[in-house]
């Protein structure tokens, strides 16, 4: 739903531009401005959401690095490199 919602956005901030590109007057550039300020903040906050669900996650993750490496270090074991995961 939310990738929809986004590309329903991205789409209609391409029509409101061909819209202006094509000539329309002052009174409707000015909607099309408000309208495309709506969508783009919109966007802007459904992305700041989802940043700060991945930042908890990525912080829950770097917990269980630490303790991970704790326990490795407990039992002699050497880790690959803490800032990259193994390549694929």
């Amino acid at each position: 739903d939310r990738i929809n919602a986004i590309l329903h956005a991205e789409d209609r901030l391409a029509e409101l531009r061909e819209e202006v590109l094509a000539g329309v007057s002052r009174e409707r550039h000015r909607d099309v401005v408000v309208e495309a300020i709506t969508i783009n903040n919109g966007m802007r906050a459904q992305v700041t959401d989802k940043l700060a669900v991945l930042q908890s996650f990525l912080g829950e993750l770097e917990d269980k690095a630490t303790r991970y490496r704790r326990i490795a270090a407990d039992l002699h074991v050497k880790v690959p490199d803490r800032e990259r995961p193994p390549a694929r």
